[in-house]
């Protein structure tokens, strides 16, 4: 039973089979096919630039500010004084922020990297291979829906007919000169088989039955073109479920080309730029706690700062 099965397993699907094979034995990667496109690495200014204009590292930076310049406004001014409770205020305002804003841009980092001894960390590339099954199944999903595609494909076809007269068309081609090439080159070969040779026996050049033989196959023409369209109409060509599986079987086969690297670099690419903002908010939320606790008293002594 199960030679049968594979017996009609297509091309792709008997290599779609081996790989999972592979996979589940022995943890194998299949080898690239189609390289991906391999990216120009940035210049060493063109990464400061980045990372300077990163909303999150700026943010950062702020806290720092904050910190550093409630440090030095505390060491230069004398306990209860109002410039030293100021100081006090900058200083858990911009360590609290700091805290806030790192901790968040330690967590993102670890979404990307796998940071050893962290358990947890490096999600991404760790689940690389559900990421982009999940990507194939969205897109099976999404843009091959059966429903959609079925009334897509009727609407097509009934637009094409509606502005098309099949006959006419058929009649068109068959008036043209390639046609009439055509029937002049198998006219041609007909007397190079036994049942030419017989015609030609009798004195009948083969080419002399054009005239008969070309009314003859337009007529033909003409009358199969209704049914042609007929069956288009009605899907016999091709099935929608039958297409859904090829694009399955040919999106199967193309994700084993996106390695672990490609996956983690797209998801950065996608998501780092708007997970800044949690970086963000992080200082944002932060420095108003620090604020805060300074207020209540229960901020850090800084007395031996």
């Amino acid at each position: 039973m199960m030679d049968d099965e594979e017996g009609l397993l297509t091309e792709d699907e008997h290599e779609l089979k081996k790989d999972e094979d592979d996979e589940e034995e022995g943890g194998l990667e299949r080898p690239v096919t189609n390289a991906p496109v391999v990216k120009v690495k940035p210049t060493t200014t063109e990464k400061i630039k980045r990372w300077a204009s990163d909303r999150g590292h700026l943010s950062c930076l702020v806290a720092l500010a904050f910190m550093f310049g409630g440090l030095i406004l505390f060491k230069l001014t004398f306990q209860g004084s109002a410039a030293r409770s100021l100081s006090e205020y900058l200083l858990s305002l911009g360590l609290f922020a700091f805290s806030g804003g790192f901790t968040n841009w330690v967590a993102i980092q670890m979404l990307f990297k796998k940071v050893p001894f962290l358990y947890g960390s490096g999600v991404v590339p760790h689940r690389f291979r559900e990421i982009r099954e999940t990507v194939k199944d969205i897109i099976l999903d999404t843009f091959f829906e059966e429903s959609f595609l079925d009334k897509y494909a009727n609407d097509k076809v009934s637009g094409f007919q509606e502005h098309m007269d099949p006959k006419k068309l058929v009649v068109t081609m068959m008036e043209s000169p390639s046609v009439d090439n055509i029937i002049d080159e198998k006219l041609g070969k007909l007397a190079e088989v036994p049942q030419g040779q017989f015609l030609v026996g009798m004195g009948v050049d083969p080419k002399s039955l054009k005239p008969m033989v070309k009314p003859f196959v337009l007529g033909v023409g003409e009358e199969l073109a209704g049914p042609l369209m007929a069956r288009l109409k009605s899907g016999d060509f091709f099935t929608i479920s039958r297409m859904q599986r090829e694009v399955d079987i040919y999106l199967s086969l193309k994700v084993k080309d996106i390695t672990e690297g490609v996956v983690t670099e797209l998801m950065e690419d996608l998501l780092l730029e708007h997970l800044g903002y949690l970086v963000v908010w992080g200082t944002v939320f932060g420095g108003i706690l620090g604020l805060l606790s300074q207020a209540a008293g229960l901020a850090p002594n800084y007395s031996g700062a």
